[in-house]
């Protein structure tokens, strides 16, 4: 059976609940528990009640309710929850408003598994709250969920001080020998911030690390860190629909984990927003350790540079597809770091940029025919005129495309597929609608064939 506890302000007779802006709220239960002594509000912090709020969460058991009363608090250990621990914050999730807001205190985490080595914790729910980091440059970081599983986190903020190294959220799967993994981890519009920028601290958002896998991050934004999602060792899981602003690095697929054999493979990014207005932050940086992700149609912020939308070292064992500026760009296959296949609108005769490798061997590959009546590229083959059996014996004939050039800004090639005699090409006079070819004889033989011709417009 669910039990519901509610952290309230015990006035004698009457028991409140008290909201920030010292409003008394009547609150018709028996049985509750007093709160500890003291006004609760914005301008005034609670100390040490992380003990308190712990009472809550331990009587309350596996599957219980806490309800927290809007304030300030301070923590000076971590909030240990239990299986099926549900903690709601009730109130506003914004600084400055009616909510709640807690804030560690040392080198802690704010929320963590008490004993991640012997036993993991499932179903876990935090909504609403407020961890606030920004005064404590001491603190680890807010949320560890190492050797958590199947909880889920609504309308989470967490503010990160302007320098320093934190981790708003780790995915810790620990390593491969405890075998007590974090995974199906669920995010709904988390709110992560610091007060400086990206490049001032050495932040990170979203840490999986040590095979986390099969988390989920939906909406929300990660703003002015350094790395917003970095994994170290991931397989599965999913970001979907969330903005990143002002970073080093948006999207960092580091690769093996640091501390075991663990992978990142098979994690999907899809529509998410990496938006940076510093030159030389990385929008999306692939290790050459990681294969098989997926990061679809993201975008890239344009004043970035054309190098930094994408610096992929994994010989093209991911697939990335987004748009730039104005160009699409794709980059599916074998592919080496420096590819780019981009339509550019934005010129003006708009085309298909190509550039790089292909192929971890430095050749290009094509699986399909390449169509020979284009704007761009025409190919055409035909039979020749046959010379007089004379060596030095000239002939000339016409080959016309299928469709005209639109100049004679082209260059043109052509070769003997077939041959009798000793024929060879002597010129070719190319207008927009063909070709006027003129064939001589090296042999005192009738010479001439069949011939290819190809086309580039430049």
């Amino acid at each position: 059976m669910m039990r519901i506890f509610i952290l309230i302000l015990w006035t004698g007779a009457s028991c409140c609940l008290v909201s920030c802006n010292g409003a008394s709220q009547p609150v018709y239960a028996r049985g509750l528990p007093p709160h500890f002594g003291g006004r609760v509000g914005n301008a005034t912090e609670q100390a040490g009640v992380a003990g308190k709020v712990q009472a809550q969460i331990n009587s309350a058991g596996p599957g219980g309710r806490v309800v927290v009363g809007p304030g300030v608090y301070r923590l000076d250990s971590a909030l240990h929850p239990q299986d099926g621990t549900v903690i709601d914050c009730a109130g506003g999730q914004i600084l400055g408003n009616a909510g709640v807001v807690f804030k560690p205190v040392g080198r802690i985490w704010a929320l963590e598994n008490p004993d991640p080595p012997r036993a993991g914790l499932n179903s876990v729910t935090v909504m609403n709250c407020v961890f606030d980091l920004s005064q404590d440059p001491d603190a680890l970081g807010a949320l560890n969920l190492r050797a958590i599983a199947f909880s889920k986190f609504y309308n989470v903020t967490i503010v990160l001080p302007a320098r320093g190294n934190m981790e708003a959220v780790r995915f810790d799967g620990q390593d491969s020998n405890s075998k007590i993994p974090a995974y199906w981890n669920d995010f709904y519009s988390p709110n992560i911030y610091a007060l400086g920028h990206g490049r001032s601290n050495s932040h990170i958002g979203f840490h999986f690390i040590n095979g986390a896998n099969d988390e989920h991050i939906f909406g929300g934004v990660v703003e002015r860190v350094s790395n917003a999602f970095l994994l170290h060792g991931s397989d599965g899981s999913l970001v979907a629909g969330t903005g990143a602003e002002d970073f080093s690095r948006c999207i960092d697929l580091a690769g093996t984990a640091m501390d075991g054999p663990n992978h990142v493979s098979a994690n999907t990014f899809l529509n998410v927003r990496c938006e940076s207005r510093v030159p030389g932050n990385v929008a999306i940086e692939i290790s050459a350790s990681s294969y098989n992700n997926q990061i679809l149609f993201p975008h890239s912020f344009a004043t970035m540079s054309a190098a930094s939308h994408l610096h992929d070292l994994s010989n093209g064992r991911n697939t990335v597809e987004y748009s730039v500026k104005n160009s699409v760009i794709y980059t599916i296959g074998g592919l080496g770091n420096d590819v780019r296949l981009g339509i550019n609108k934005a010129a003006a005769s708009p085309g298909v940029d190509i550039h790089g490798d292909l192929s971890a061997d430095g050749h290009w590959k094509i699986g399909s025919g390449i169509d020979g009546n284009s704007p761009g590229f025409k190919a055409v083959r035909g039979e020749t005129c046959d010379t007089k059996a004379q060596v030095g014996a000239t002939c000339s004939y016409r080959l016309d495309w299928s469709s005209p050039f639109k100049d004679r800004s082209y260059t043109v090639t052509c070769t003997f597929a077939k041959a009798h005699g000793r024929p060879f090409i002597i010129a070719t006079n190319p207008d927009p609608s063909g070709l006027d070819i003129s064939v001589a004889s090296a042999a005192d033989a009738v010479s001439g064939g069949l011939v290819n011709c190809i086309g580039v417009h430049d």
